[in-house]
Order: structure tokens, then C-alpha cells, then sequence
């Protein structure tokens, strides 16, 4: 029984196929420990005039031997003038496909509840397969319903503002990224 060339073809095959099932999915545990997916985001304030009487302050220089200065925190809560533009960058970095997918990155001002501005930047990599970075900004000014136009940019009312900043891969609903407080005086 065991002499039988039936019986050995059968074993070969079986080993062959075995070694083919762990090679298959031992490259696919390998490249999903590498495929990265990483989508960031930061905060920048574009002001559009200065403040009267406004001066540019002056940089401490260290004297040698001294310690440095310690740096001042960045507050919790950004505070912006009513003629500000809040500026969210978006940068990704995908890396590994076989494909990747369309990602909407969506920026979305409220107040009380109420949506007051809004924009978003779709990240298509088209054919790439190996690698597709890459930003752009996203541009938030304070918003209003318009009869003729659609809505009309205004200065940002005084105020305690929520930032919510979400995306959405493929046609799945949007997830969060980040949420943050900003303040307008």
C-alpha cells in the first residue's frame, strides 16, 4: 500500500499544496504588517489683517551656557479673530496597495449643533500601487444659506466653536479623526 505510485503522486501534491497555502498566506500577513494607511491632519490660522497696534515681537537669543528658554504649551482651545481663516492641512501617506482606495477627508465647522462651515479634499490614487502621498489644505471661513449664490462668506461671529474632522475610505460612512474646540473673540 504504501509502494503504490498512486500513493506518492498523492502525497507530493498534497506537500506541494500545503507549501503553496503557507506561502500564500505567509506574503499576505507579511504585506498586511507593511500596508499603511495614514491619513494627518494639523491646524494653521490665516489672518487676514493684522491687529491695530500689533507689533512683531522680538526672538530671545540664548547666551551661551545659558539653558534654553522653556517653551510655552499651545493652548487646548485655538483662539482666532473674526477675520481669520482656519486652514486644515491633509496629508497622506498610503504605502503597499494591491489598490487604494478613494478617501474623502471632510472638515466641518459648528456651532450649537449647527454646521456653519465646511470642506473636504478627495484622495484618489488612481493606478498607483506602491506608493501615493501627498496634501492639500482645506479652507474653513464662517458660511451662510445665500438665495442667490448658494451660501456667502462672512466674518466669523464671537463665539466657542467644535471642529470635527472625519473621512470616509470607499463609499463607507465617515469615521472620525479629530474633534477640537476653537474660540472667536
Amino acid at each position: 500500500m504504501l509502494n503504490r505510485p498512486g500513493s506518492l503522486f498523492a502525497r507530493r501534491a498534497g506537500l506541494i499544496a500545503f507549501v503553496v497555502v503557507i506561502l500564500v498566506f505567509g506574503s499576505e500577513l507579511t504585506l498586511s504588517q507593511l500596508r499603511r494607511r495614514d491619513i494627518s491632519v494639523s491646524l494653521r490660522v490665516i489672518t487676514a489683517t493684522p491687529a491695530p497696534g500689533a507689533t512683531q515681537a522680538a526672538v530671545p537669543t540664548e547666551a551661551p551656557g545659558q539653558p534654553a528658554p522653556t517653551k510655552t504649551p499651545t493652548p487646548s482651545i485655538l483662539i482666532i479673530t473674526p477675520n481669520d481663516e482656519l486652514i486644515v492641512n491633509v496629508q497622506w501617506s498610503y504605502r503597499i496597495g494591491p489598490r487604494f482606495p478613494r478617501t474623502i477627508v471632510r472638515a466641518t465647522a459648528k456651532i450649537e449643533n449647527r454646521s456653519v462651515g465646511e470642506g473636504r479634499v478627495i484622495v484618489d490614487c488612481g493606478g498607483a500601487l506602491l506608493d501615493c502621498t501627498g496634501s492639500e489644505p482645506i479652507s474653513l471661513r464662517y458660511t451662510i444659506p445665500d438665495t442667490g449664490s448658494g451660501i456667502q462668506t462672512v466674518t466669523w461671529p464671537v463665539g466657542d466653536y467644535t471642529l470635527l474632522i472625519e473621512r470616509s475610505l470607499g463609499d463607507l460612512q465617515y469615521t472620525s479623526i479629530q474633534q477640537s474646540e476653537f474660540r472667536v473673540r
